[in-house]
């Protein structure tokens, strides 16, 4: 539904093929992405959930989505993401 919500091309959305355990919280959540070793190789939380940026990425609107806006920085903190109605993926 994410991909078809902001008509993302195929080629430009990635499946992981699996679940997501018990989803995403609108309210609060944290994603964490490792390699394949186990290392985190990025991570974030929004809303509620404060256990990898506190204080958290700010919650957004339905049908919004948070990104970076410049790839190349990451600070550690919320302030590297924002809010955008048309998501980019990979982008």
């Amino acid at each position: 539904s994410t991909r078809t919500r902001w008509n993302i091309a195929a080629d430009s959305f990635v499946s992981i093929n699996s679940s997501l355990g018990d989803g995403l919280s609108n309210a609060g959540d944290r994603v964490i992405l490792r390699n394949a070793g186990g290392t985190i190789i990025d991570a974030m939380s929004w809303g509620t959930n404060g256990t990898v940026l506190n204080p958290s990425v700010q919650t957004v609107p339905y049908g919004y989505s948070i990104r970076r806006p410049n790839l190349s920085q990451d600070t550690d903190k919320a302030g590297d993401w924002f809010a955008t109605e048309s998501p980019t993926p990979g982008r």
